[in-house]
């Protein structure tokens, strides 16, 4: 497994963990909210690639009830959702590599997200190439910065910072 996965699978966990907490905090969604929620868990569903069928199914799982909660927005859907999410993260934790090789090399615009709160040990860790150039970067970083505060809120604040092992 490469760094740049491991960097991957963090930020789907952290995320997948995020939206389990916004979900169990049982507050109302606004319908922006929801659809930025599950529109993130369906893109994030898709980077999952697994030779462990129950991964996928738990993917799968999690891109139907999305869609499903993005449409109803009710208790119902929002509890199948958080059901997913669940099921999700348990498959994930016993799965030593989960994400497509496709996806993860498509993620070099996502970089912002792929290192929120991500503590990066000393030593060998992400080379970056930029295409943009360090102010494009920048841009990216507040962009991701806005849409984090509309999607999360605080709850963004209250997860764990994960540690992220480079390859040797």
């Amino acid at each position: 497994m490469s760094t740049l996965h491991r960097f991957a699978e963090a930020a789907v966990r952290r995320d997948l963990h995020r939206a389990h907490a916004l979900l169990a905090e049982g507050g109302r969604l606004s319908t922006e909210r929801r659809q930025l929620l599950t529109d993130h868990l369906a893109w994030m569903s898709g980077l999952v690639d697994c030779p462990d069928a129950r991964v996928c199914e738990a993917a799968a799982a999690l891109f139907a009830t999305a869609c499903d909660f993005r449409e109803r927005g009710d208790r119902e859907h929002r509890e199948e959702l958080d059901a997913a999410i669940g099921a999700l993260l348990r498959q994930t934790s016993r799965a030593p590599c989960w994400t497509s090789d496709e996806a993860v090399l498509g993620l070099g615009e996502q970089v912002p997200w792929l290192l929120d709160g991500v503590a990066v040990p000393q030593g060998a860790g992400l080379l970056l190439r930029d295409p943009g150039g360090r102010e494009m970067g920048r841009l990216r970083a507040a962009a991701y910065r806005r849409a984090k505060v509309r999607m999360w809120g605080t709850v963004s604040l209250e997860i764990p910072r994960q540690r992220v092992a480079a390859d040797r």
